[in-house]
């Protein structure tokens, strides 16, 4: 070991060498917080109107596009059912759920299944074509 290493060795394991830092946190006063009886509900970030919103203004959720531009809609076979799912979706899913049903009146709220680990949602049966007409307009 040479006498730099060394040094520098010394200078990290004996603390009362090393710098003393201060947090300079600004404490908070209560008058600069609302109170929950002075915030509306259309000013929270998921109250946007669904389906209707720019493309700039993402709203409660957002669906990606895979690499080549498309939508991350896909036909998947499993037990021998048909089954469509969305994929790559970040924010409330419970939201676009609702949004979907609302929209698609053939799909059934008991035929959606949310998961949330893989932020993926799963439809029984076919319904890539009605799915990709209605998020394209918007995503």
């Amino acid at each position: 070991m040479n006498k730099a290493t060394a040094i520098k060795t010394f200078v990290r394991y004996n603390s009362s060498l090393q710098p003393k830092f201060r947090s300079f946190v600004k404490q908070q006063n209560e008058k600069d917080f609302l109170s929950k009886n002075e915030v509306q509900y259309s000013d929270l970030p998921s109250s946007c109107s669904r389906f209707e919103r720019k493309k700039k203004d993402l709203g409660a959720y957002f669906i990606r596009r895979t690499n080549f531009g498309y939508l991350p809609v896909y036909k998947k076979y499993k037990r021998g059912a048909v089954m469509t799912e969305i994929a790559k979706i970040s924010g409330d899913s419970l939201l676009l759920k609702q949004d979907i049903i609302h929209n698609i009146p053939s799909i059934k709220q008991k035929d959606i299944v949310i998961r949330p680990d893989s932020n993926k949602i799963i439809i029984r049966g076919f319904y890539v074509d009605e799915l990709n007409e209605l998020l394209s307009k918007y995503f």
